[in-house]
């Protein structure tokens, strides 16, 4: 009973985290969403941060959710078996597998400095697997809970490559500086601004 209500409250205590790892990277809603009152009281321009840090717990949470299951299912007579044989063990066991591919090579300095940005962010993608595992581990809980921010981190990817994604074909960049005092001064980079009315024009 003491393993089952760690375990448990290790799950319970990450629900909002997996909420925010998919809403965090929503980059089209949160720049929306910066552009509102809400922008005011909430900076919504970069949460890239927020994302790391909940991965980590997330990483290390869901790995004590797991090891106090197996504890105790491996305590009692023929329960391991539940661990391949039932949809509960069997994601959980997917989603155990997936976590570290996930989660170490982007937060650990080693591993980021020995393996290339393309490795570590294919590994990152693994996290599609890891969330329809989970989704499906306790669906009656936790389905809706997890799908509606997977689904709106879909919606946005989408949005991102099929409408709002710009290729800037050179790396030349126009500041516009106003000097507001002797030590001050403000610069608006205006190259997306030249490219979108240039290529605007020139159609």
């Amino acid at each position: 009973m003491i393993f089952l209500t760690i375990s448990r409250c290790c799950a319970f205590f990450d629900y909002p985290l997996y909420m925010l790892l998919f809403l965090s990277k929503t980059h089209n809603l949160n720049n929306f969403l910066q552009t509102t009152i809400l922008g005011i009281f909430i900076n919504f321009s970069d949460y890239h941060k927020v994302h790391g840090l909940f991965g980590i717990i997330v990483g290390i949470e869901s790995t004590t959710h797991s090891f106090f299951h197996i504890l105790r299912w491996a305590r009692r007579n023929d329960d391991i078996q539940y661990l391949w044989q039932s949809q509960t063990g069997v994601t959980g066991l997917v989603t155990l597998i997936c976590m570290p591919l996930i989660v170490l090579p982007m937060s650990i300095p080693y591993l980021k400095k020995k393996m290339t940005f393309e490795w570590r962010k294919g590994l990152h993608y693994l996290s599609i697997i890891w969330v329809l595992s989970l989704m499906n581990h306790a669906p009656q809980r936790i389905f809706w809970l997890v799908g509606v921010p997977f689904f709106m981190y879909t919606a946005d990817k989408l949005i991102g490559i099929f409408m709002r994604t710009y290729l800037l074909e050179n790396a030349v960049s126009y500041l516009f500086c106003l000097f507001v005092s002797h030590d001050h001064m403000i610069c608006i980079d205006m190259s997306l601004t030249l490219y979108l009315l240039y290529h605007t024009l020139d159609y």
